[in-house]
């Protein structure tokens, strides 16, 4: 499951011609090495507007699953377990982060890292609130 940005590096060398694999056929191809068979890996919900969502039309399509495996950004993982264990509350979820963005041992030293990490916090309190207390 998951939402891919392209980066402006990845852009331009596609207009030269360039073909990178995507985050998905990476992931497919590692966890095929891993020993995970093909008909057992579902990428899912990319046209979907949020994980919320993402979630609910994952649980809808699937007939109790045993497991769940969701990539996702570093600062995404804990809202992203949140969301997961409440929609799958009899499910093992495991949420993994991406090896393709990597979070900062420091990351308050970083701007960016600092939005993110804030935005998060600010979401997780957001599903907090809506979800879990009050149940929307």
């Amino acid at each position: 499951v998951g939402h891919f940005a392209q980066s402006l590096n990845e852009k331009s060398l596609k207009d030269l011609g360039y073909d990178l694999p995507t985050p998905e056929a990476v992931y497919v191809r590692i966890l095929q090495e891993e020993g995970v068979p093909p008909d057992a890996l579902r990428l899912f919900g990319q046209e979907l507007p949020d994980q919320m969502e993402e979630a609910k039309a994952l649980a809808a399509k699937l007939n109790a699953p045993v497991s769940i495996i969701v990539v996702t950004t570093p600062y995404n993982v804990r809202l992203a377990r949140m969301i997961y264990t409440d929609v799958f509350p009899n499910t093992k979820v495991m949420v993994v982060a991406t090896p393709f963005e990597p979070l900062p041992a420091r990351w308050w030293e970083s701007a960016s890292s600092i939005r993110m990490v804030a935005a998060e916090t600010a979401a997780i309190v957001n599903y907090f609130i809506s979800q879990r207390l009050f149940g929307e």
